[in-house]
């Protein structure tokens, strides 16, 4: 396993918390729009950065 993916899946499992946090609590407007920019960002990034990873293993035969 590549050193990368821990952090990837870590960075994906805070985008996912904090886009819960944001959809399910009461939180004033500046806030949850900062949550969803964060949620998105880290999301995104990690989504990518998996893909690539699975994308560039070679086949184990």
């Amino acid at each position: 396993m590549v050193k990368n993916v821990p952090l990837l899946i870590s960075m994906l499992l805070i985008g996912l918390g904090s886009l819960l946090v944001s959809q399910n609590t009461p939180l004033p407007e500046a806030l949850d729009w900062v949550l969803i920019i964060i949620a998105l960002i880290l999301n995104l990034t990690s989504a990518i950065g998996l893909i690539l990873h699975l994308g560039t293993q070679k086949p184990n035969n």
